[in-house]
């Protein structure tokens, strides 16, 4: 991944992103957390990667959006 390659040169040594990708046939919403490992004279040693399935967080967010639509809706009709 390029954001991971783009660690070795800053200085604060992380980086996030987000994206959507496909298991098993399902859409899952993925949140990645990489932070680069340096040691005491600040030589690279890695990466750390974090994944965070944000999925169900992703689909609770769409369906409050849809509630908060249907709510207005359902007002002005009224």
């Amino acid at each position: 991944m390029p954001f991971i390659d783009s660690l070795r040169d800053r200085r604060e040594g992380a980086a996030q992103q987000s994206f959507d990708c496909t298991v098993e046939d399902k859409p899952v919403h993925l949140a990645v957390n990489v932070s680069a490992l340096r040691d005491g004279r600040d030589r690279h040693l890695g990466h750390l990667l974090v994944l965070e399935d944000l999925t169900q967080l992703v689909r609770a967010q769409k369906v409050a959006a849809w509630r908060e639509g249907a709510q207005r809706l359902a007002h002005e009709i009224k």
